[in-house]
């Protein structure tokens, strides 16, 4: 059966991609807002640090099983937004939490 062999599949990794888009884009609004008042209120910096991580490490999986589409794809976003909001995390958070911030993204930066 065409539709169950081919659409469904089709179908699925598109899903798959553009909820884990929308996931990763979700705190744009907060980082830009951040951008705009020139500080940010206090909010943890692991979640984006581990957004970036996780995507570094699903970039390189979906790369050696030669899944480029969506596992890479969607994680190479991730990784964009990823960056993006720890830059802007470290940029325009308190200055103990910019320290903070600044030694765990170097340590991540070593590990990966």
């Amino acid at each position: 059966n065409y539709a169950s062999n081919v659409f469904f599949p089709l179908a699925l990794k598109w899903l798959a991609t553009l909820s884990a888009m929308y996931l990763f884009y979700s705190p744009m609004k907060d980082m830009r807002e951040a951008t705009r008042k020139t500080h940010l209120a206090d909010q943890a910096f692991f979640p984006y640090l581990s957004t970036w991580f996780s995507s570094i490490v699903w970039i390189i999986y979906g790369s050696m099983t030669g899944e480029f589409f969506p596992i890479a794809f969607c994680n190479l976003f991730g990784l964009l937004c990823a960056s993006y909001y720890c830059a802007v995390y470290i940029f325009y958070s308190r200055p103990l939490y910019q320290n903070a911030a600044k030694k765990k993204f170097i340590s991540a930066l070593f590990i990966s």
